[in-house]
């Protein structure tokens, strides 16, 4: 098997074992939910996910998926361009983070 397919399977089984362990405890999180305070707790955490789903997506404002994409594009072009991609980013980074407070999100 060459290099790059070693590291596709490699990110792939990463990222698949992360989810396996977010789908477990998610699982454990809703039985905690379920017994413990019971129906309220329950319907009180699905509001809480359901406000927190509302609020988070426009919050993010796009940012993990346009970090994806430039991150990929400066792999693709060579190592310089890459740390010039880290300076950049955090650069827009902390305008975002500015920009939210200043919003009060």
């Amino acid at each position: 098997m060459s290099n790059s397919y070693r590291r596709i399977f490699k990110s792939t089984a990463l990222i698949g074992a992360t989810q396996v362990i977010n789908i477990l405890l998610g699982i454990v999180r809703t039985k905690v939910l379920a017994v413990l305070p019971g129906l309220s707790g329950m319907g009180i955490a699905g509001m809480y996910q359901s406000a927190t789903g509302q609020i988070g997506t426009p919050a993010g404002c796009g940012i993990g998926s346009a970090w994806v994409r430039q991150i990929a594009e400066a792999v693709g072009m060579g190592e310089g361009s890459l740390s010039r991609l880290a300076a950049a980013m955090s650069g827009i980074l902390a305008s975002v983070i500015w920009t939210k407070a200043e919003m009060g999100i």
